[in-house]
């Protein structure tokens, strides 16, 4: 062999050895980003996007840029999603770039024309209803995410053991899961949180009312000794619009809670047809005759009625009203003759489904899951600001965080002249005035005075009291078959319940008819009512 052939082969042998020490460098480095990464990714994919790529080898979620569609609705308030800053964050981060199909109004009609006709996003963000899941996961439209939360949905799974309320909703009648959810906790949530005027209190020498007696002692006072001072007997002792909040604040009271339909020992309960009801129309009755409950509280309009909170004619309310707070306190849970056990019909979590679901026509589906799971890291534990939180209120760090003291959580922005922090945020910087989907649970309430003090008060006055496994599950599914027959008992019943309710209260209608009253119900198939809720609450809780 000539020297020149020698000199060709040693230094091909060369170039060799350099490239595969190049290589071997390079995925150690690789290596070493990942492993600091581990908290909320799994790596690189194994899908199409273990194509080579000259893209940044430290994206959250793909080493290649990849494009995906989603199909989404926007706030009201929201500006283009193309332009809004965190979805700019996240493609740098991720190397997903979205194309958007986000209207406002007409959602619901593009959307199920998409399902209709086969012409599919990549993802639905939100929107998608149980009916949506049940009926296009079957068939093929919406792909199972079993699988990929199993193999990818490292903060997916851990939510679902730290809540499983939420794995159960998300759950599907044939035991798949076709869409992500979201649970919801805050310290200023709550649907029942009633008050009472702690000045008139105080102007009257008068302790916060425990029972619905002392409650009753305390209206008379607020109807007959001028607890606001001005020399005029102008004050209402008790407001409200309608009966949702007075249920809230008073059932509880005489043993149930305010929903029509609520949950113990596995028992499903139908609330207008029990004793504890009509106790309760019995003292709106009383309230009613004596002129301590505002009279109109069942005919006015909803602007009526909060015309008068500005007045500050209300000596107790159902419910906080913002224009007022200032000289309010919440008020515990009341007990009764007939119950002594304190509880509240009101709630600090909120679950939901159909918030983020992967159709057939994604090519990416490990990407789409694992950028998904981004929004199921708990607030301390995000990635360059991401968790749960990103999609609401933007990244910890750059647009909020907490006070110093971690009683609060603060906006790191100021608003243009003219904008709150919800319009500025929904504008410039997120989607969502609550998150599309993920783990969203704040236990401080934000910096605000009015919100502090909703926080505050929740806390020491409510959230002791709930119960919130007694509330009916939202995520209970129904078969076709029983959702054709609650449309039809449902609208029947809830109009006889309204109708007869307030005649009790009015006394258009005399508790000797009480028994009249069961058996018309009776009579509407309630029993048949209540055992397809309870059915689908068995279904409910036998989800894993």
């Amino acid at each position: 062999m000539s020297k020149k052939n020698l000199l060709k082969i040693f230094s091909l042998m060369l170039v060799m050895f350099i490239l595969v020490a190049a290589f071997a460098g390079c995925t150690q480095k690789g290596s070493s980003n990942e492993d600091s990464k581990t908290q909320t990714t799994t790596g690189s994919s194994d899908s199409q996007s273990e194509e080579t790529s000259d893209s940044t080898s430290e994206a959250l979620v793909s080493d290649k840029k990849i494009t995906l569609k989603i199909m989404a609705q926007r706030d009201a308030m929201g500006g283009p999603w193309e332009n809004l800053r965190i979805f700019k964050d996240l493609e740098e981060m991720t190397n997903i770039h979205f194309e958007f199909d986000v209207v406002y109004e007409g959602y619901d009609e593009k959307k199920n024309l998409a399902l209709a006709t086969g012409d599919l996003p990549d993802i639905f963000l939100g929107g998608l209803s149980v009916d949506d899941e049940e009926t296009y996961g079957p068939q093929g439209l919406l792909i199972d995410l079993t699988d990929l939360i199993e193999k990818y949905g490292t903060n997916i799974k851990a939510t679902f053991e730290k809540y499983p309320t939420l794995k159960r909703s998300v759950t599907s009648s044939d035991g798949k899961i076709y869409a992500l959810g979201q649970i919801l906790k805050t310290p200023t949530m709550g649907s029942y949180k009633p008050v009472i005027n702690a000045t008139w209190l105080k102007n009257l020498n008068l302790s916060v009312p425990e029972t619905t007696e002392e409650l009753y002692n305390v209206l008379k006072a607020f109807k007959t000794q001028d607890p606001n001072q001005n020399g005029q007997a102008d004050e209402i002792p008790l407001g409200e619009y309608q009966f949702d909040n007075l249920n809230g604040m008073l059932l509880p009271a005489f043993g149930s809670m305010a929903q029509d339909i609520w949950v113990k020992d596995g028992k499903v309960t139908f609330t207008p047809m029990t004793d504890a009801y009509k106790h309760y129309l019995e003292y709106l009755n009383r309230l009613y005759k004596e002129e301590l409950i505002d009279p109109m509280f069942i005919s006015q309009s909803i602007d009526e009625f909060l015309a008068k909170t500005k007045l500050n004619v209300y000596g107790v309310l159902g419910a906080v009203r913002q224009s007022d707070w200032t000289q309010f306190q919440m008020l515990s849970p009341l007990t009764s003759q007939y119950n002594s056990e304190k509880f509240s019909s009101s709630t600090d979590r909120l679950y939901s489904t159909g918030r983020f679901a992967i159709t057939k026509a994604n090519k990416y589906p490990v990407e789409s899951i694992k950028w998904a799971d981004l929004f199921f890291t708990e607030l301390d534990d995000g990635i360059d600001g991401i968790t749960g939180a990103a999609l609401w209120i933007g990244r910890r760090g750059v647009d909020w965080d907490f006070t110093e003291d971690k009683s609060a959580v603060k906006y790191l922005f100021t608003p243009e002249e003219g904008q709150t922090e919800i319009q500025y945020l929904l504008q410039k910087v997120t989607p969502s005035q609550t998150g599309f989907v993920g783990q969203l649970i704040l236990e401080v309430p934000f910096e605000s005075p009015y919100l502090r003090w909703v926080g505050e008060n929740n806390t020491k006055y409510v959230f002791p009291y709930l119960r919130n496994d007694w509330i009916y599950p939202s995520g209970a599914r129904f078969t076709k078959e029983e959702h054709e027959k609650l449309s039809i008992l449902k609208t029947d019943i809830g109009n006889y319940v309204q109708q007869e309710r307030a005649k009790f209260v009015t006394g258009d209608n005399s508790f000797d008819k009480w028994g009249e009253y069961i058996q018309t119900l009776k009579n509407m198939k309630i029993d048949e009512y209540i055992q397809i809720y309870q059915d689908a609450y068995d279904r409910f809780m036998k989800n894993n």
